[in-house]
């Protein structure tokens, strides 16, 4: 009979509980693009929120076949680095994301000295076929522009991480 070691998770702090999400896109590259999210009360793991559904969108006006691949709480010390070894990186190219408030003129009008959060975050994103890589260079963005609400953008940014 073999024995098999029981393999004890130690869990995370709840403060330090992510969600790594995964978008996947086939076009000319198959590739994805791979960021953390902090978890916090009221953020909904199925549909995600504001911030998901922009980098979502910013993709798929680049890549229209772009779709959520996968989503998975991080609630163990060792489930990063799982997530990491699992999907292999084969060419990687970093993009650069701008997260801009989205503001009308009204609502600088309104305002006499208003502080306005910008923040340019750089992200990888990673082609899966290991024979890509000439169409890997050709057709990835080296840059995206997100705009966020105006009184939303500094929690948002100071929820999301590079993978």
């Amino acid at each position: 009979m073999i024995s098999k070691p029981l393999i004890v998770a130690k869990t995370q702090p709840p403060q330090a509980f992510k969600s790594v999400r995964l978008v996947h896109r086939y076009f000319n590259v198959i590739g994805t693009f791979r960021y953390l999210r902090n978890v916090s009360p009221g953020y909904d793991y199925e549909k995600g929120d504001i911030l998901d559904a922009k980098i979502f969108q910013a993709l798929v006006n680049f890549f229209p076949d772009s779709h959520n691949y996968y989503r998975a709480y991080l609630l163990f010390e060792q489930q990063l680095d799982n997530f990491k070894m699992a999907t292999k990186e084969f060419h990687v190219r970093d993009v650069v994301v701008t997260f801009s408030p989205l503001l009308t003129f009204e609502d600088l009008k309104s305002e006499v000295n208003y502080n306005a959060y910008f923040s340019t975050l750089q992200f990888r994103y990673n082609a899966v076929d290991p024979n890509m890589r000439q169409q890997f260079e050709d057709y990835l963005p080296q840059e995206l522009l997100i705009y966020l609400p105006a009184n939303d953008i500094k929690a948002l940014i100071n929820s999301i991480f590079s993978v």
